[in-house]
């Protein structure tokens, strides 16, 4: 049973209306399989990246971006708050850790999200932001996570805070 599908189509001059007449079915199919094949094609920007959409296990895994990044920004806060805690407080990084572990949590659990989100959703984290490019954040990232490692070992074998 065939019938008359309405539909309205785009042009420069304006809207004009069309009627086929076909079974729903096959329109129906060459729609969601015309759909499907956007989904899957990524869209290229001029920077040669692309915008497809990721899974949690191409980010997180061991070629994926988001380890060394997700890392590199907790250690660059950590090392931050770590050192200003000591001068403001004395104590060490272990102890400022048992005093406040909720609040610890709470800022990796909102780090890790911020990075990974734009990371699943397609973005293009490649290009520079000002001065500020992938590159200088790896650099910044891994100095501050060294500088973290080394506060740390450095308290365990001192006793006490390093400040």
């Amino acid at each position: 049973m065939a019938t008359t599908v309405r539909a309205f189509t785009a042009s420069p001059a304006g809207l004009s209306r069309v009627s086929l007449r076909r079974s729903p079915r096959s329109v129906l199919v060459r729609a969601a399989a015309e759909a499907e094949k956007r989904l899957q094609s990524p869209i290229v920007l001029p920077s040669g990246g692309d915008l497809k959409p990721k899974g949690l296990g191409d980010v997180v895994g061991m070629k994926g971006p988001a380890a060394e990044i997700n890392n590199g920004r907790i250690a660059m806060v950590s090392v931050v708050t770590a050192v200003l805690g000591e001068i403001t407080s004395g104590k060490s990084v272990g102890e400022q850790l048992a005093e406040q572990p909720v609040l610890v949590l709470m800022v990796i659990t909102f780090i890790t999200y911020a990075s990974l989100m734009p990371i699943m959703l397609g973005s293009n984290t490649g290009e520079a932001f000002g001065p500020l490019t992938p590159w200088v954040e790896k650099i910044n990232g891994r100095a501050a996570m060294m500088g973290l490692t080394s506060l740390i070992l450095i308290e365990a074998i001192k006793g006490s805070a390093l400040l």
